[in-house]
């Protein structure tokens, strides 16, 4: 090595052998912190001599190479009172350099030393040097900093005064707790709510990443949730005028509410599961599996519309006849007659292959029905035929509803379809919603500020809400089982039931919510 003394020097002490090399002209800055452990040490464990001693020690080309060194830390360095150097007789600058190679021995990298900057020509591609800053004491900053910053005290105010240190200490421990609760806190998932907080045994309370809380959105709340059904509530009715909900499950039971005190005031057993249920004037429609119960709440009669045709799945009167969907396809038309006080069957629409689930009467005195058979059929209520048969789903059609001139159905094919009736008369597909589940039921409302609201119950236990016509979701309504039932009292109120036998109630307000 051109800048390097070699000297191994070997004796026998005791049977003991100590090596003694020396093949830098560096101290060892941990001997001079007393904790150097290495043996032997590539450093020097003592002071270096004189520099003009160490000079007429050392070959011709090396004293020339440190003169040149000497030189030019002098005309960089200045003064000797320099605030970043520390010059003595020893030669032990603020900075210095530790071992290292270049790709050219022959040619050796010189460096330019800048006070409070990392020091070596970096457009020189064949320097390799490394710089380390150390202080007075010998020691590596950087290190030194960094110990200073894991013991959270800062370094000068800390050595001066003892209470600064135990003062920012606490303070910097204090933020660190906080943040490390932040950071555990997990990030909530907006659109699921947990399913142990419905049951009541969600054990991770603030720190459970679902929400805990049973709808999300603006504009809507709840009210109260009213429990008196065992299985699905199936059907919800508010008859016009009237301050009593009828609520029908497949349990069997018609429970009749008091809207004022949200108590059950009466529970009727119709002896099987109710389907669906409808209130037109005075009177009440209860469907079930070969019946259909028809209540007058006027005149008190109690009629009984059976038959062969299984469960009834939908009923919608039009034209003064009811109309019922049943369980085997078969659309049965029902009209009163005073003569014999009662109704008398009038005919049966035949066309779908497998269960009715949904009737909407439309403007032009138009059926729409929605079946399981993935189609929905459009008859003429004059003439009770079949005018047009829409094919554009491909799993069961669930609901169907009118919104302004249109016609919206929505399916298990995950999508909600727009129909629009074109110039020729036909119906077309004229926009389609994907949703990323299957949909069972539609509802369409206002809120409360008179702007149309769009209700999808679908089969991931959750009903959306979107605006309309822009399908932009607003709010989101979570239940323990699928919505299968709503109704709405004017622009002030909304009912939901779901399959764990729950009716909840919902105002509209122009609160806002959390935003999905």
């Amino acid at each position: 090595m051109s800048c390097a003394l070699v000297l191994l020097a070997m004796s026998f002490n005791g049977g003991r052998r100590r090596v003694q090399a020396y093949q830098s002209q560096k101290v060892c800055r941990y001997w001079r912190e007393g904790r150097c452990n290495r043996n032997p040490c590539p450093y020097l464990h003592s002071e270096l001599p004189d520099n003009n001693k160490t000079a007429s020690k050392l070959p011709s080309h090396s004293k020339n190479a440190l003169k040149k060194n000497v030189s030019a830390f002098q005309a960089t360095a200045g003064n000797k009172q320099n605030a970043n150097f520390s010059y003595n007789q020893h030669f032990s600058p603020k900075y210095v350099r530790e071992p290292s190679t270049h790709v050219n021995s022959n040619q050796p990298c010189p460096a330019k030393w800048i006070p409070g900057k990392e020091v070596g020509r970096k457009s020189n591609q064949h320097c390799s040097r490394k710089w380390v800053r150390e202080d007075d004491k010998g020691r590596d900053l950087i290190t030194h900093v960094n110990s200073v910053r894991q013991c959270s005290v800062k370094q000068m105010p800390c050595e001066e005064n003892p209470n600064a240190r135990v003062k920012y200490s606490d303070q910097l421990s204090s933020h660190c707790a906080r943040a490390n609760e932040a950071s555990k806190a997990p990030q909530k998932i907006q659109d699921k709510c947990c399913e142990n907080w419905m049951l009541g045994k969600c054990t991770y309370e603030d720190n459970c990443r679902y929400q805990h809380q049973w709808s999300i959105g603006d504009g809507f709340s709840q009210v109260i949730e009213l429990s008196g059904h065992d299985k699905d509530v199936s059907a919800i009715v508010l008859p016009l005028d009237s301050d009593k909900l009828f609520s029908g499950s497949k349990d069997g039971t018609l429970c009749v509410w008091d809207c004022n005190t949200g108590k059950c005031g009466s529970v009727f057993k119709m002896g099987a599961e109710i389907g669906c249920m409808i209130s037109e004037g005075p009177w009440l429609f209860v469907g079930g599996p070969n019946v259909i119960k028809a209540m007058n709440s006027q005149t008190g009669a109690d009629l009984i519309l059976s038959g062969t045709f299984g469960q009834i799945h939908s009923l919608k009167v039009g034209n003064d006849m009811l109309f019922a969907g049943t369980q085997d396809g078969t659309i049965l038309a029902w009209k009163y007659s005073d003569s014999i006080k009662s109704f008398e069957l009038a005919a049966s629409l035949k066309g779908h292959n497998l269960a009715v689930v949904s009737l909407f009467v439309g403007a032009g005195k138009m059926l729409y029905s929605a079946s399981i058979d993935h189609t929905i059929r459009v008859w003429d209520l004059e003439t009770l035929q079949c005018i047009e048969v829409l094919t554009e789903h491909t799993d069961a059609v669930t609901c169907v509803i009118g919104f302004d001139r249109c016609l919206l159905s929505c399916s298990l094919d995950q999508t909600i379809k727009v129909w629009f009736r074109t110039e020729s008369g036909s119906l077309e597909a004229i926009y389609t919603h994907n949703v990323d589940h299957g949909l069972r039921l539609l509802h369409g409302v206002h809120d409360g500020d008179g702007k149309p609201v769009l209700m999808c119950s679908c089969n991931d236990k959750t009903m959306r809400l979107y605006d309309l016509p822009s399908f932009v979701e607003r709010g989101r309504i979570f239940s323990v089982e699928e919505i299968q039932a709503v109704d709405i009292l004017d622009r002030s109120m909304f009912f939901t039931g779901d399959g764990a036998g729950k009716i909840r109630v919902w105002k509209w307000s122009s609160e806002q919510k959390t935003e999905l």
